[in-house]
C-alpha cells in the first residue's frame, strides 16, 4: 500500500519532468516517456494514468492486466532502454521504438492483431509532436510474388490460392529495418497454400530513410 501511495504522488513530478524535457530532446528519447505521451489517436484505449501503472506493474514484476476504455486487459510485455511492448486486448498488441531519423528524433510503433492470422501495420511519428509522417502494411498479393513468378504469369494463380495477405513486422533500431513475414498460411488450408508457396517471398525488407519515410529495400 505504501509502495502505490508513493508511486501516485511521485507521478505529477514525473509528468513534470517530461513536459519541461521535451524542447531539449536529442535523438535519443526515453521509451517510457514515448509510450506515456503517445496521443489517443495512437493509444486511444489506453488512458495516461493507466499507462503508468502498466510500467509500474511491469518494473515491479507483476503480470497484472489494466483495464482499457473498451473493458480490455492491457499490460507490458517488455521493457528496455530501446523499445516497449504491450498488450492491448486479448488479440491486440503494441510495439515502439524512439530512434534517430536524420538529424530528427521518431517512433516506430507495430501494431498487430492476431485474429484470424497475425498481421502488422508499422507507423513512423515524429517527436514530439507525434505528426504521421509515414505508414504501411504488408502490402498486397502482387508484392510478394518472385520475379520468377511474375515472368511466368504466375501473379494470379497465387492471388486466387491466398485471397488476401497478411503479415507480421519486426524492427531492428540497429539498422533502421522493418521486416515483414507472411502468416497467411494460417488463414487457408495447407494444401492451398503449398501449391503457391514457391513463388511466394520468405520475407519483405523496408528501411526507414529521411525524408522518404519507409521504402522497400532494393
Amino acid at each position: 500500500m505504501m509502495k502505490r501511495l508513493l508511486s501516485e504522488l511521485c507521478r505529477p513530478i514525473a509528468l513534470l519532468m517530461m513536459t519541461t524535457c521535451m524542447p531539449h530532446l536529442s535523438a535519443q528519447v526515453s521509451v517510457e516517456e514515448v509510450f506515456i505521451k503517445a496521443p489517443v489517436s495512437v493509444l486511444p484505449t489506453i488512458d495516461t494514468n493507466t499507462r503508468l501503472d502498466m510500467v509500474d506493474y511491469f518494473k515491479g514484476g507483476m503480470t497484472t492486466d489494466s483495464p482499457t476504455t473498451l473493458n480490455g486487459a492491457a499490460r507490458v510485455t517488455a521493457l528496455d532502454n530501446r523499445h516497449i511492448e504491450f498488450l492491448t486486448s486479448d488479440n491486440g498488441r503494441i510495439a515502439m521504438w524512439p530512434v534517430k531519423y536524420g538529424k530528427d528524433s521518431v517512433t516506430v510503433v507495430v501494431k498487430t492483431v492476431d485474429i484470424p492470422a497475425s498481421d502488422s501495420r508499422v507507423e513512423l511519428y515524429g517527436w514530439p509532436e507525434w505528426r504521421l509522417i509515414d505508414s504501411g502494411d504488408c502490402g498486397v498479393i502482387a508484392d510478394w510474388v518472385i520475379d520468377p513468378a511474375r515472368k511466368e504469369g504466375r501473379v494470379e494463380d497465387v492471388e486466387n490460392a491466398l485471397g488476401f495477405m497478411t503479415a507480421t513486422a519486426s524492427f531492428d533500431p540497429a539498422s533502421g529495418k522493418i521486416t515483414y513475414v507472411p502468416t497467411v498460411a494460417g488463414v487457408i488450408t495447407e494444401a492451398e497454400f503449398e501449391k503457391v508457396a514457391p513463388y511466394v517471398q520468405k520475407s519483405r525488407t523496408f528501411k526507414l530513410k529521411p525524408g522518404k519515410g519507409i521504402v522497400p529495400e532494393k
